[in-house]
């Protein structure tokens, strides 16, 4: 009975029977992280530290944006699905998120002057 069941998992739902080493996803999860997540920065860095940026809120929607789409395209290149839909999926998703966070921090902006 146990063969059978591992047939079926590898065979008809193409699963592996072991996942990956947690330490190894738990690490490339991280690293993936602070490198995208550093995204947004980097304008706001190279505007204070490098030479004037002109309108780096606008340069870091931009990167962030890209970032997004690359990120989408490359769920859509590993996961064998639709590129370009996994990309507008994962951009949409990212750009309702990154908005919800900007207007939840210019509502309670004050809160911060407050204390």
């Amino acid at each position: 009975r146990e063969r059978w069941v591992d047939t079926m998992i590898q065979e008809e739902h193409g699963l592996a029977l072991s996942g990956p080493n947690p330490l190894s996803a738990a690490s490339a999860t991280f690293v993936a992280f602070l490198v995208v997540g550093a995204i947004p920065l980097l304008p706001f860095f190279f505007d204070e530290f490098v030479t004037e940026l002109a309108r780096p809120f606008l340069w870091s929607a931009i990167l962030t944006a890209l970032a997004f789409v690359g990120v989408g395209a490359a769920k859509g290149i590993t996961l064998g699905g639709r590129i370009w839909r996994s990309a507008g999926e994962t951009l949409a998703v990212g750009g309702l998120a990154a908005s919800a966070a900007w207007i939840v921090g210019y509502v309670l902006r004050g809160i911060a002057d407050a204390t």
